[in-house]
């Protein structure tokens, strides 16, 4: 006796497009920890040691502190604090997409991000929101932004060349 398939609501475009987000959110994980080692100084192994185990929000913070320290132009840390909201704005939509999960939709063009939340002050509530691959590109390109701008930069800066 055969077992029928099951399959996921999302089309291939769709696990394309979440695979895009995750891709280039790894990128702009991997420049932020890079610009903390160039910042730390000669020793990467060093720089690799200590962010290892950061979250992303903490190494936004080692970035930012790190910085401070080795430039003291007020509008370079003004333009910095200004990428870091923008990376972190990045990670926001990357976690409402990587920690939900997905539903049928009303056309095949949408999928519905669920998700569910139990928190101290709001108790218990679902979230719904229908989806394109668009909508997904869209948070992708976001993401990959964020990266470029961050790179651009630091390479502008002379912390990376």
């Amino acid at each position: 006796m055969r077992r029928a398939k099951v399959e996921i609501p999302p089309t291939a475009d769709h696990l394309r497009a979440i695979g895009r987000i995750t891709a280039n959110f790894a990128l702009l994980e991997l420049m932020v920890s890079f610009c903390v080692w160039q910042l730390i100084g000669s020793d990467q192994r060093l720089g690799q040691i200590i962010t290892a185990e950061l979250s992303f929000r903490k190494l936004l913070d080692l970035l930012s502190s790190l910085f401070r320290h080795r430039v003291s132009d007020p509008q370079l840390i003004e333009e910095l604090n200004g990428l870091i909201a923008e990376a972190a704005q990045a990670e926001e939509k990357r976690n409402l997409i990587t920690h939900s999960y997905w539903a049928a939709s009303d056309t095949r063009e949408t999928i519905t991000r669920a998700k569910m939340t139990a928190r101290r002050y709001g108790g218990l509530k679902h979230q719904f929101e229908p989806m394109s691959v668009q909508d997904l590109d869209d948070i992708a390109d976001f993401i990959a932004a964020a990266e470029n701008h961050i790179t651009q930069f630091m390479v502008r800066t002379g912390i990376i060349s």
